[in-house]
């Protein structure tokens, strides 16, 4: 599923020619996907139209575009993908404080920390000696979170 939400988004690029009909243009844009059979594209696309994840572009014609639930979930799939280990051996905190009428945004984001490897100190504290990818930061603006949440990066020393 998300190899097809890449696929949509970068399909958004290749507009019609003036001159092209419907028909060409589907086969030249199918014929940059050869893995694909055309009827598991369609039934896709189709798919990601009823979940409400893609729409057709209103500014161009037999395009799909991302809706914003679409570009969440592809982000989402794009922070667990990336999940990396510090190569300095830092840990990363995050601490957020998120107002109570966006509880399920602050429910969401501690589920998605804790997904990716992140464990608490608080409820609203997690670390991990994980990095943080640029899409994580890029869902915190369209959840409008960004300026809630903390990152501190540092390295832990125990002492015995």
């Amino acid at each position: 599923m998300s190899q097809l939400l890449w696929t949509i988004r970068d399909l958004a690029d290749a507009m019609p020619s003036p001159f092209e009909t419907k028909g060409q243009y589907q086969r030249r844009v199918w014929s940059n996907l050869p893995r694909y059979p055309v009827q598991k594209i369609q039934f896709g696309m189709s798919r990601l139209k009823q979940q409400g994840l893609a729409r057709e572009s209103k500014k161009r014609r037999f395009v799909l575009e991302l809706t914003l639930e679409g570009r969440r979930k592809l982000l989402i799939r794009q922070i667990s993908s990336k999940r990396k280990p510090t190569r300095d051996g830092r840990s990363t905190i995050i601490i957020f404080d998120i107002p109570e009428e966006k509880r399920r945004h602050r429910a969401f984001l501690r589920r998605l920390l804790l997904k990716n490897g992140f464990m608490n100190l608080q409820k609203s504290v997690l670390i991990s000696r994980f990095e943080l990818p640029d899409e994580f930061f890029e869902l915190l603006k369209e959840l409008g979170l960004y300026q809630n949440v903390t990152m501190i990066k540092g390295q832990i020393q125990f002492r015995s």
